[in-house]
């Protein structure tokens, strides 16, 4: 991602803004995108404006784009305003109304584990606890619902750390951090959500990897996310009483008819039996149903006998320890090899036919290369 150059936090910048811009523009095939403020209302950090004053300003800044790229197609995109905003709030809406056509992408930050400085049991329990990640969904929605009066713009997650003041070690940076990270990748996706920030690449205790580059255990789960789900999103529908386990279902990535499925477990202590029923490959549709099972049933496969096998990538954490910063894939660990290199991600195969056994605190990417599912068949 390329940004233009910083016009500084308060959107009265813009006004001196050209005298600061590049006097030429980067070759079309590259894609650039203008961030324009950051938190500077609703329920911002420090300084607020007023959504009027920050749409004038982002107009203004439209208009200096469309001049230094008058002839090209690949104009840059326009990102604003980069803040927090919940359900029932009248900032956006009066932001949008307000500045008409002059924005492109609309961002957001989420933080809503609350500071980094909490205890780490306390952190824990919060990123377990689904009513942070269900109250989530509903500002997801509503922010959904607000664009479909603005169709030509799209909705990103512009930072989003989980717990704000640098996240908290052993936690934002360790293995049990997944269960925040990619759910809120499967929700965002869920609600037409273009792009995910995730804060940060590197710095403080949320960087995806350390100080000194060395991945950390959501890089891995973001690494397979990226190479394996697809930009067609599918509904999941978890059949049997099953609260603990959350799902997400993706045309696999650069294969056609092919899907992806990113599987959670928040349960502690109870290991599930998984068992895929593909019912007409809508979108959306109904794609798994769960249940408790006992931990010898776990380990029995299907009697049914298929040609057919599914890849899985099993990501659990080293020792069993979810403060762990090591990840296991498939029980082995991931780590960068001698001369620097990233380990090869590779899944095990297995009989399309048997259940997926998904043990306590861990997730699972599975894949079903052959489903040739209409909803991700391209005729």
């Amino acid at each position: 991602m390329r940004l233009c150059r910083s016009l500084n936090d308060y959107p009265e910048a813009v006004i001196d803004a050209a005298k600061s811009m590049p006097t030429a523009y980067p070759p079309p095939h590259e894609k650039v995108w203008c961030i324009m403020g950051n938190e500077l209302f609703g329920d911002g950090v420090g300084k607020t404006v007023s959504p009027e004053l920050y749409a004038a300003d982002v107009k203004k800044l439209r208009n200096i784009i469309d001049k230094l790229y008058r002839g090209n197609v690949s104009r840059p995109s326009l990102v604003a305003p980069d803040s927090f905003y919940d359900k029932g709030r009248k900032e956006i809406p009066r932001f949008l109304d307000a500045s008409g056509k002059s924005v492109d992408v609309i961002t957001r930050h989420i933080y809503n584990l609350g500071p980094g400085l909490t205890e780490t049991k306390d952190l824990i329990s919060k990123v377990l606890n689904r009513s942070y990640a269900q109250n989530e969904i509903v500002h997801y929605k509503y922010l959904q619902n607000v664009l479909k009066e603005h169709s030509k713009t799209s909705a990103w997650v512009g930072e989003a750390g989980g717990a704000y003041n640098s996240g908290h070690h052993e936690v934002t940076d360790a293995f049990i951090f997944a269960f925040w990270y990619l759910d809120q990748l499967g929700t965002a996706a869920r609600y037409n959500n273009q792009a995910f920030c995730r804060q940060s690449f590197v710095g403080g205790f949320y960087g995806l990897v350390d100080a000194d580059f060395n991945p950390n255990p959501d890089y891995y789960g973001a690494l397979l996310w990226r190479q394996l789900m697809g930009s067609g999103v599918l509904l999941v529908d978890i059949h049997g009483g099953v609260n603990e386990i959350r799902a997400y279902a993706h045309c696999q990535r650069s294969n056609n008819g092919g899907l992806s499925l990113l599987i959670l477990n928040y349960s502690n202590s109870t290991k599930y039996l998984l068992d895929l029923n593909l019912l007409g490959y809508s979108s959306p549709g109904n794609f798994t149903t769960g249940e408790k099972c006992q931990e010898d049933e776990c380990l029995t496969s299907s009697k049914a006998s298929s040609s057919e096998v599914r890849l899985e990538y099993h990501m659990s954490a080293a020792n069993g320890t979810v403060t762990s910063r090591i990840v296991l894939l498939n029980g082995q660990p991931l780590l960068v090899t001698p001369s620097g290199e990233i380990p090869t991600l590779s899944p095990v195969k297995v009989n399309s036919t048997s259940p997926i056994s998904l043990a306590p605190l861990t997730y699972a990417y599975v894949v079903i290369p052959n489903a040739n599912a209409p909803a991700c068949t391209t005729r």
